[in-house]
């Protein structure tokens, strides 16, 4: 059972959206359902369709090993020749190996000078036969529909915005420097407490993945619990505990439990801890509204003006973030405004958030004009850019363009050779991101190195991309052909299908079923039923049963059948599922309407038919 928040962040978080919040949670999301390997393979794709996603490591590899090879040429080199070293040294410092997700060691050994003349003369060789292989800028550009050149992405000025705060009208407010929390004394421990302590940091080492298990340990322990911990252990946990794929209610509130555990007893959170409280207050529900950004506000408030801690580029991208999906946009340019006022650097997650903003302006050409912005600042394009670029085209109400996008991913994927397909768990697509965001920052300034890390980008479509597309095209388009296309090419690329591909297309169903000449057919649903049960038995999968799931599929079925089949499927679906009281409060409703719609179709019923 949670210990309930503190009344300060309650009163921060302003949870009073009761329904919102219950029905938009998406603390259970799950990905499951691997497909077979026995893939058939379309001809003359062979060397494409037997490549198989290479482990974090080589990924990581996949993107550094170039710097490394630029770096021989003189020609290109940024750096003298006799600075080289000093670089190199700089370079294997900022990769030191105590990082769990680390690059790899650029040069494995030393390299004469006779060695960098021939380098130079290969490296120039190579450039020349391998040019067609380049993505140039303009290349980039092509992955993307045309549009007016003309059109101006500068952010509007608004010379009516003030800053965002002022804090000499807070009474709470702290001058830089003027800590608003002071450390209180350590207590005592005695053995049980010395040992659940062991086993915390045992856990946080050796399976930080198990969120539950590392939260019922800590909550094991005594009042003050942060007082047992030390430094390391304590920021450990919080790093921990903010790693979540989807944030949800439950894991936001064990977040700030923690947080707010600190600052009872007057322990500083760092500035990446307060970003990722900030985060899970603005991303915590599916839907964002401005209650939501008036939290994220708050938080940042507190964190600027109480705690002393000044924000960063992460910590405004996050305010921007959530600004454009409440669609607070005025909102959004003064938070851009407040970020160039304060000459913080762009990075590449801010300029995919710009794509975002557009998209959720509806601007298609807003859209085009971000991307391009994109390319010519020179950061490089991979599948988390052209997601997004998808993302936001749907959101402009422009999906054959984002379509389009998706088939020039396949095709440039399948045009360049041995290319690494993306990672398709949570923490490869995280380490992959962050290895590639350091190894851009170190080929900033440097073009040979800009291309060859462009060069091995991924931009194969990955889980996300269908996810997107299949939401589309089932649930708001209702083409089902087209959406059986999707899934068989995930295939291809060796995606396995997750839950919330099922749901999409139980939503499809439910969205488009149950009228005349319709594709989306009883007979059909019962076909993905089945496959969905497949899923769940195999060894193979993660894949396991959550209300959303199952509300969905219920109404699926009430929709494509009657209430009588929908009854059998509830029944069928308790034999592998024991549903909490949490969940049959969401199913309630539901289940109410079929059993009395049942009960109404057997009284009136002949005899013969009940």
């Amino acid at each position: 059972m949670l210990r309930p928040l503190a009344t300060s962040t309650l009163s921060q978080l302003r949870l009073v959206k009761k329904d919102s919040a219950k029905t938009t949670s998406l603390l259970d999301i799950i990905e499951l359902v691997k497909f077979e390997k026995k893939n058939i393979t379309p001809t003359g794709e062979n060397c494409f369709f037997t490549q198989m996603a290479l482990s974090t490591s080589r990924l990581e590899m996949w993107f550094v090993s170039p710097l490394a090879r630029a770096s021989y040429c003189n020609e290109h080199s940024s750096i003298h020749k006799s600075s080289f070293h000093v670089w190199r040294t700089s370079a294997n410092r900022l990769t030191r190996p105590k990082n769990r997700f680390l690059l790899r060691r650029w040069h494995s050994s030393a390299t004469t000078g006779s060695d960098f003349g021939r380098r130079n003369k290969d490296c120039r060789a190579k450039s020349e036969n391998q040019f067609s292989e380049k993505h140039t800028k303009e290349e980039l550009l092509n992955l993307v529909d045309s549009y007016q050149e003309s059109y101006n992405l500068d952010v509007p000025s608004n010379s009516e915005c003030d800053s965002l705060y002022h804090p000499e009208q807070d009474l709470n407010y702290k001058a830089p420097g003027e800590s608003a929390y002071y450390y209180s004394s350590i207590p005592s421990a005695d053995q049980e407490t010395r040992e659940t302590v062991k086993k915390l940091k045992l856990v946080l080492e050796m399976d930080p993945e198990n969120l539950d298990l590392v939260y019922q340990i800590y909550r094991a322990l005594p009042h003050s619990r942060v007082n047992y911990l030390d430094s390391n252990t304590r920021h450990k946990l919080l790093h921990v505990l903010s790693v979540v794929e989807f944030k949800a209610e439950h894991s936001m509130i064990r977040y700030l439990s923690v947080v707010d555990d600190l600052k009872a007893v007057g322990i500083p959170l760092t500035l990446s801890e307060w970003n990722s409280a900030i985060s899970f207050v603005a991303r915590y529900v599916r839907t964002t509204t401005e209650t939501e950004v008036g939290s994220a506000l708050k938080m940042w408030k507190e964190m600027e003006y109480s705690a002393g801690v000044k924000g960063d580029n992460v910590t405004f991208n996050i305010l921007f973030d959530v600004s454009c999906r409440a669609g607070k946009f005025a909102l959004a340019e003064m938070i851009y405004k407040e970020m160039e006022s304060r000459g913080l650097e762009y990075t590449r997650y801010h300029r995919v958030t710009k794509i975002m903003f557009h998209g959720f302006k509806q601007d298609g050409d807003g859209v085009r004009a971000a991307y391009r912005e994109l390319v010519q600042s020179g950061e490089i394009v991979d599948t988390v850019v052209l997601n997004a670029m998808i993302s936001a085209l749907i959101k402009a109400r422009e999906p054959n363009s984002a379509e389009n996008i998706y088939y020039r991913m396949k095709s440039a994927h399948l045009a360049r050779a041995n290319s690494p397909l993306p990672p398709t768990d949570f923490m490869g697509r995280r380490s992959v991101n962050k290895s590639l965001l350091r190894a851009t920052q170190m080929a900033k300034g440097d073009i040979l190195k800009r291309d060859e890390l462009q060069k091995r980008s991924i931009i194969a479509p990955d889980s996300i991309t269908y996810l997107q597309l299949i939401e589309y095209f089932s649930v708001k388009a209702g083409d089902l052909d087209k959406t059986v296309v999707f899934l068989e090419e995930m295939k291809w690329f060796s995606i396995p299908v997750r839950g919330l591909i099922f749901v999409k297309l139980f939503r499809g169903f439910f969205a488009h079923g149950g009228v005349r000449y319709t594709s989306w057919t009883g007979v059909r649903l019962e076909l993905v039923y089945q496959s969905f049960l497949t899923a769940l038995d195999s060894d193979e999968t993660d894949l396991f049963i959550a209300w959303w799931i199952v509300l969905w599929l219920l109404k699926a079925f009430g929709k494509c059948t009657d209430a009588s089949r929908a009854l059998s499927v509830w029944e069928e679906l308790k034999t592998r599922w024991e549903p909490q009281l949490s969940d049959m409060e969401h199913l309630a409703s539901v289940l109410d309407r079929f059993i009395s719609q049942d009960t109404t179709r057997r009284k009136f019923a002949p005899p013969k038919l009940r």
